[in-house]
């Protein structure tokens, strides 16, 4: 049993400190707990760029809240999971406006996330199939996208073992 021993109000949020520094090279240098990252570009159309882009980052956080999510709730019901894996397309529209082309000043956004989850398991399909969407919509970073303005479709695929 967890043994509360902070008063209430104090536990219903948790404060994260990120420290960002932009460096005299143009990377973006993160610090978090024990862990640094450096970034170079918001969106990076190099596919042997070194460093992952903010975009990267952002889908890489959406699939892994995803991911750890759905893995806490299927623990939570009782269902067996095998390994996950997570394919997600995201789609950018006005892309050349990142890249400073004259003439393309509309503003550059995600228009869609798409992609499929494949699933091991020797659960009930049917279960996990009404589990993946309910992880989905209890994921932290997915409940920060607006609905209205990027289209979010993730399809489950469940294999039996």
């Amino acid at each position: 049993m967890l043994m509360l021993s902070q008063p209430l109000a104090e536990q219903s949020q948790h404060k994260s400190l990120f420290r960002l520094f932009l460096s005299a090279k143009n990377e973006v240098k993160l610090y978090t707990r024990n862990q640094s990252l450096t970034l170079k570009e918001v969106v990076s159309f190099d596919s042997k760029a070194p460093l992952p882009s903010s975009l990267e980052l952002f889908i890489t956080a959406l699939a892994s809240s995803y991911l750890l999510t759905l893995q806490k709730e299927a623990k939570k019901a009782k269902l067996s999971l095998g390994e996950m894996e997570a394919q997600l397309t995201c789609t950018l529209q006005n892309p050349l406006e990142l890249l400073g082309v004259i003439g393309y000043e509309e503003e550059a956004e995600i228009s869609a996330i798409t992609g499929k989850l494949y699933l091991y398991t020797e659960s009930d399909p049917l279960k996990l199939q009404s589990l993946c969407q309910k992880a989905l919509e209890k994921s932290l970073i997915y409940r920060l996208l607006d609905q209205n303005r990027v289209s979010v479709s993730i399809e489950p695929h469940i294999l039996c073992l």
